[in-house]
């Protein structure tokens, strides 16, 4: 269709539309009475006129294929890639806050009726490791029974044993989360990302410390945030303070012996992935050395610590909403019958063949996790590559036993992640890497929200969590570096 028509055609038919909605009381009763459904065909016949005149302006001088690429191909292209963030942070804002809160009926505020599976008292967790770390120092009655935390982890927070006040403990260690998330999801990603990049951090930032997750943090008392704050330091002090590398290591295995799934941040420290074997030594070495840390608690506390270990393993927990881990997503699914998406032969296939499943999970995970290694290791770009942190997060979150509360974290590898991603250079497809961009952030910000205010396929953030991993993996892919960027325009 000529581009010149096209655009007659939109101004006639608002025209029209504006006309017949002023006569047709006339032509019925003979007296001009506006009425609202006349005003709104008015509005739209004025907005169909508007889009006409502006085709056949835009469409002056070019050529039908030029018309169409420009006004629309060339004005995606122009779009900062950070808009495209916003907007998946905009689908979820609509589907878990504005549409669970004011459009559900009856038309009612409960948003906060059972936001959190909230226990009583309150700090849960916080109050039952201090109890066993007090049992243990006390009494000599190991805790691994009830909880598989390394030895280390009670060692150091036996000094909350000395606040004999649950309500002072709680709050101290309320403080101390919040002022560690701070340093970990504000101040250490400042000091990381250069100054022209930094409205992602603060966004996040924000995000963040209002999430589910942080909420559900605080709620059981957990040191998730704690973990993560070493973590992150020893990245940041390996990069920007390669002199003080020692303490980086020592940070680093503070954060395995609380928590243990932080070992899969080690690949973090690297600043020459070309050198293998030097980077070969220092995995085998801080494993050795965080090996070593188990054991004190003597012999006997490891070997009841590892056989704990293997039972968690073989059992990943209870399968209910908020464990987002592989295993106890499948579960739950087949328990949940499918959620319905499912007919009951696929849900008996799927129910018989779950490890094979997981199994495969885990493999598409360690193909990204490998994809992620081998694009650092082709760039050789020295300093910090954030789609692999954000990749080793995803796998913390979903390898082992994993509650919401580990959400907490969430805000700096997805800050900085994001951060990397939009400022680099995508060439010719910039328009694929800005979809799978607004997939990852969407996806990622469904995590923000309590799973008693999603669909119930999304409850569980484990699915959300595989398509950011994909999407991260998919944006890596299409990254390219300023040279091949220039080249491909030109194609």
């Amino acid at each position: 269709m000529n581009k010149n028509k096209a655009a007659a055609g939109l101004i006639y038919f608002g025209l029209l539309i504006i006309i017949s909605a002023i006569l047709i009381d006339i032509l019925k009763t003979g007296v001009l009475k506006i009425q609202a459904a006349q005003i709104l065909a008015i509005e739209i016949g004025l907005l169909l006129t508007l889009l006409g005149l502006a085709f056949r302006q835009a469409a002056a001088g070019r050529s039908e294929s030029d018309f169409i690429y420009s006004g629309m191909v060339k004005a995606l292209k122009g779009i900062p890639m950070t808009t495209w963030v916003m907007a998946g942070y905009l689908i979820s804002y609509f589907a878990c806050f504005i549409i669970p809160v004011f459009f559900k009926i009856p038309p009612r505020m409960q948003y906060y009726n059972k936001y959190l599976p909230d226990g009583f008292p309150i700090g849960g967790d916080l109050l039952l490791v201090v109890d066993l770390a007090r049992q243990w120092l006390v009494n000599g009655q190991a805790p691994f029974h009830i909880q598989f935390y390394p030895p280390l982890t009670y060692f150091f927070l036996s000094p909350l044993v000395l606040i004999s006040d649950t309500n002072v403990l709680f709050r101290v260690v309320t403080i101390i989360t919040i002022f560690c998330f701070v340093l970990s999801s504000l101040v250490i990603p400042l000091l990381m990302i250069r100054r022209g990049d930094r409205f992602l951090i603060y966004m996040f930032f924000v995000s963040g410390l209002f999430s589910y997750g942080m909420q559900f943090e605080l709620e059981r008392g957990q040191v998730n945030v704690l973990a993560f704050l070493f973590s992150i330091s020893a990245i940041y002090i390996y990069h920007h303070h390669h002199a003080f590398r020692r303490y980086a290591y020592l940070l680093f295995s503070l954060a395995v012996q609380l928590k243990l799934y932080p070992a899969i941040f080690v690949v973090m420290l690297v600043k020459d992935w070309r050198d293998w074997k030097g980077n070969l030594r220092r995995a085998v070495l801080l494993g050795l050395f965080n090996f070593a840390l188990l054991f004190v608690g003597g012999i006997r506390a490891f070997r009841e610590f590892a056989s704990s270990v293997l039972v968690q393993m073989k059992n990943p927990g209870w399968s209910w909403t908020g464990n987002h881990s592989i295993k106890a997503f499948l579960s739950e699914f087949i328990e949940n019958k499918g959620f319905g998406l499912v007919n009951t032969d696929t849900l008996m296939a799927i129910q018989k063949n779950s490890a094979l499943i997981s199994f495969a999970f885990l493999a598409v995970f360690m193909l990204a996790f490998l994809s992620a290694l081998i694009l650092a290791y082709r760039r050789n770009e020295g300093g910090f590559d954030g789609a692999l942190f954000m990749t080793c997060t995803i796998g913390a979150w979903i390898i082992p036993i994993s509650n919401d509360y580990t959400l907490s974290i969430a805000a700096a590898p997805a800050a900085m992640a994001f951060t990397a991603i939009s400022a680099r250079d995508y060439g010719r497809y910039k328009i694929p890497a800005a979809i799978f961009l607004t997939l990852a952030s969407a996806a990622f910000s469904f995590t923000l929200y309590p799973f008693t205010r999603k669909a119930l396929f999304i409850q569980n953030s484990f699915p959300a969590l595989f398509i950011l991993l994909l999407a991260i993996t998919a944006l890596n892919q299409l990254m390219t570096d300023k040279k091949t960027a220039q080249e491909s325009s030109v194609l």
